[in-house]
């Protein structure tokens, strides 16, 4: 992972899902219906969460933690380990605000990082009911069957958990201490790193089931007519889901670690 993470820098995941959400866009509004916001939506819900996950990756963890002084105040040893592994599980607060990097000069503050993270996770949540909502209308709508694909169900599974993830996030960061004990705290802060560790595979799985079903199903009518825009499009946009979900995946787990 830390081969992969080092390989995919950060500014090739933000390109390659900005890929995505523009070939969804453009191939999606050439014929527009109300269903065309759909993959719109999904993609950005994609994007988003994956610039959330990213705001915690373990490189900028560790240019934080650098400057954070050591429990023992010695600097190291096994009791400043045992403390740094404690506070990993615990709510960001307990990370100091003022982070400097001797490399890269000063940090953004961990307070700044968390808003920004509530900020465009609880925007992805957005998209993703949002997108949600017009897909089961528009079915309804039409008199078909909810959730008989392969897609339709990964999606749905995708959904609850994303719902899960958000609720578990928001009640470990706003529920006080005398709320919650150490231990349920803990629980909400691991389900929801380990929700997001598979909400980004599996999104991007959704996807790619929606890129490849469009792009194939152009391919096999002609690729030689205005399908083919569709067909070569949707190639790029596989290659940069692929792209981008190797990158981002690579860095949770890294920081699972």
């Amino acid at each position: 992972m830390q081969f992969l993470a080092a390989l995919i820098s950060d500014g090739a995941i933000r390109t390659a899902h900005l890929i995505v959400v523009l070939i969804t866009t453009a191939t999606t509004l050439q014929e527009f219906t109300l269903f065309s916001l759909h993959p719109i939506l999904m993609a950005l819900f994609l994007s988003l969460s994956a610039e959330a996950a990213m705001s915690f990756s373990k490189k900028s963890r560790r240019l934080v933690m650098a400057s954070a002084p050591a429990a023992d105040g010695s600097g190291g040893g096994g009791g400043g380990k045992a403390d740094a592994s404690e506070k990993d599980d615990r709510v960001d607060k307990d990370v100091p605000d003022t982070a400097v990097s001797s490399r890269s000069g000063p940090t953004v503050p961990r307070s700044i990082q968390v808003e920004m993270h509530v900020v465009v996770a609880f925007a992805a949540v957005g998209c993703a009911l949002l997108g949600f909502a017009i897909e089961y209308y528009i079915k309804g709508a039409r008199n078909k069957k909810h959730f008989k694909t392969i897609h339709g169900i990964l999606g749905l599974a995708v959904f609850a958990l994303a719902l899960l993830q958000a609720t578990a996030g928001y009640l470990n960061r706003q529920f006080p201490p005398r709320r919650l004990s150490a231990v349920q705290r803990r629980l909400l802060w691991r389900v929801h790193r380990w929700a997001g560790a598979v909400i980004l595979p599996a999104v991007s799985v959704v996807c790619l089931l929606h890129m490849a079903t469009a792009t194939f199903g152009a391919i096999g009518k002609n690729w030689m007519s205005k399908n083919e825009y569709f067909a070569g499009w949707g190639l790029i946009g596989q290659a940069a889901l692929l792209v981008g979900m190797v990158g981002t995946v690579a860095r949770v787990l890294q920081r699972q670690q």
